[in-house]
């Protein structure tokens, strides 16, 4: 099981958008669909001016906004269900066992971690 916590951003050539995580890049056909949001006066205003200074609409930046967040959750959403799985599996660790793992780090004892 890893965890995330990587680089992410995205782009967005349509009709493909790109999300690259970690510098791989996932590529997504885009198929238009309409969502409407509500969101903020101040954030509307940054993504405004966002799309004015980076001469992007602000549909796009929005979707693309949206799509690399759908990634992340997804990717931690399905890390959580594999480590809930790892509990129903018992592969688990007490964690004093970890603890004291973690405690000798960098010294002159440095233990192996503990196995599940």
């Amino acid at each position: 099981m890893s965890s995330f916590g990587g680089r992410l951003w995205a782009r967005a050539v349509s009709p493909v958008l790109t999300v690259h995580i970690d510098d791989r890049p996932r590529r997504f056909e885009m198929m238009a669909t309409t969502l409407t949001v509500r969101i903020d006066v101040q954030t509307r205003q940054r993504l405004r001016a966002l799309a004015r200074r980076s001469r992007r609409s602000e549909s796009l930046l929005a979707a693309e906004a949206i799509a690399a967040y759908v990634e992340t959750e997804s990717l931690q959403v399905d890390e959580i269900a594999a480590g809930l799985d790892d509990i129903d599996q018992g592969r688990t660790v007490e964690h004093g066992e970890v603890a004291g793992w973690l405690r000798s780090w960098g010294g002159p004892h440095e233990r192996q971690a503990p196995d599940f």
